[in-house]
């Protein structure tokens, strides 16, 4: 028989039947006292484990792995818990708020988790279609504004139905005072958000580019001042409206600065700038290319370029890459030019030519041969009967590019034909006229 002589020392049943083991007066059902109290289950089969569920000295609960000594679940005397591995769950209630990861890895959830999953979206972004009308949207966060705040917002619009989008990031920190000390923003397309103070939160608004468009935000604080490494979407709602009408303080522009868009990208002010991955783009409006550069417009299927050249304010049209055929001067000149292997007629007219003034009419290489004839008229618009016209040709003797000679044919004797280096070159010397008056020059180059 066993000896029972002395087990009311460590264990005592009361009158109503409630086990106490290193206590005298058990509260529950089964009560452990003592300074190591824990119940460890063994299970010596398979591939069995021994497991301890303690209250340790510390004042944390836990589940404890004695084979690997570590604490698989802790909970501490705040309430929080700590899981060792990963928590796998189809669904997650209380809007994924202190759910974090103490490795600061991510917070891992099943591509099966259903809609009702993660309520309250503070995992994931938040979004709202407009409908009808072209508005903007209304986004509320949950950052008082009146506490210090790193913030970092990621908004992407998207339009039913056609390949486009629009992406912008935007950050800033708000002050404890209300209002906001920096911000800045870059997209893939110039457009400007709002950020301001109202009803006690920071809130953001931005355009809407088109009807039956999708808005998606996530917006997070930074670990400084009121964030966390959870980096949980601040955003509370969204909504497509407009800024409200009264209440709003603290309100600032943010203008983005522009992303490469890729093939896709909208304006902020509509279809000015529209691309829908045709390869065709629609501008209305002016559109600016290159500064104080040249500005180039190219097309790759023929190698031809037109050129606007900012120094001296001609447009010059090119082929082969290099090759000039036509210009247009400031002052309204036009010259084309003439492939010196062929006949080609060609027209250069000069706006109110100035009085003994040689305008270049084509500029030939060194070695090109040369023979053509040129009609060259002054013409007054007045009708005064100032108009005159010769006829030129060149001379006998060298015809090439750098020696050949121009005589006169026919024709009045206020217009005159040289060559000067390689080029032909005509005047006027009538003069008395400022206005309404051209210069005209019809070339046939032969060779």
């Amino acid at each position: 028989m066993a000896n029972l002589s002395n087990i009311n020392n460590v264990l005592r049943v009361s009158s109503n039947l409630r086990v106490g083991i290193n206590t005298d007066a058990a509260s529950y059902a089964l009560e452990i006292g003592g300074t190591n109290s824990g119940i460890k289950l063994k299970n010596s089969g398979g591939s069995g484990k021994v497991y301890s569920i303690l209250s340790d000295t510390s004042g944390n609960f836990q589940i404890y792995d004695d084979a690997a000594a570590s604490g698989r679940l802790v909970i501490n005397s705040a309430g929080n818990t700590t899981f060792a591995g990963t928590v796998t769950g189809s669904e997650f209630y209380g809007g994924g708020l202190g759910l974090t990861d103490v490795n600061a890895t991510y917070l891992k959830v099943d591509t099966a988790v259903s809609s009702t999953g993660l309520t309250g979206e503070r995992y994931l972004s938040k979004s709202v279609y407009q409908t009808s009308g072209i508005t903007g949207f209304l986004i509320r966060t949950n950052i008082a504004s009146n506490n210090y705040a790193m913030w970092y917002a990621k908004i992407q619009l998207e339009e039913f139905n056609y390949n486009t989008t629009q992406v912008i990031e935007v950050s800033g920190t708000a002050l404890s005072s209300g209002g906001f000390a920096t911000k800045s923003a870059v997209s893939y397309t110039p457009i400007t958000i709002k950020a301001f103070n109202y009803d006690n939160k920071v809130y953001f608004w931005v355009p809407a580019l088109h009807t039956y468009t999708d808005c998606n935000v996530f917006v997070k604080t930074g670990r400084g001042y009121v964030g966390s490494t959870g980096a949980y979407n601040r955003v509370d709602s969204i909504t497509a409206s407009a800024i409200p009408s009264t209440g709003v303080t603290n309100s600032v522009d943010i203008v983005a600065s522009t992303l490469n868009p890729g093939d896709n990208f909208w304006s902020a002010n509509g279809n000015d700038i529209y691309n829908s991955n045709s390869g065709n783009v629609t501008v209305s409006g002016d559109l600016s290319v290159g500064g104080a550069n040249k500005a180039r417009f190219k097309s790759d299927g023929t190698n031809t370029y037109v050129d606007a050249i900012p120094a001296n304010s001609e447009i010059r049209f090119r082929v082969a890459g290099a090759v000039e055929k036509f210009r247009i001067a400031a002052s309204g000149a036009t010259t084309q030019t003439m492939d010196s292997t062929t006949s080609l007629s060609h027209l250069w007219s000069q706006g109110v030519p100035l009085q003994n003034v040689w305008y270049t009419v084509y500029t030939y290489s060194q070695y090109d041969s040369v023979c053509f004839f040129a009609m060259v008229s002054f013409e007054n618009d007045a009708g005064d009967g100032a108009n005159q016209s010769a006829m030129f040709a060149t001379s006998a003797g060298p015809a090439y590019g750098a020696a050949f000679g121009v005589q006169q044919i026919s024709g009045g004797t206020g217009i005159e034909a040289r060559r000067s280096s390689t080029s032909f070159q005509v005047r006027q010397t009538i003069g008395g006229y400022t206005s309404s008056t051209r210069l005209n020059v019809r070339f046939v180059s032969i060779n």
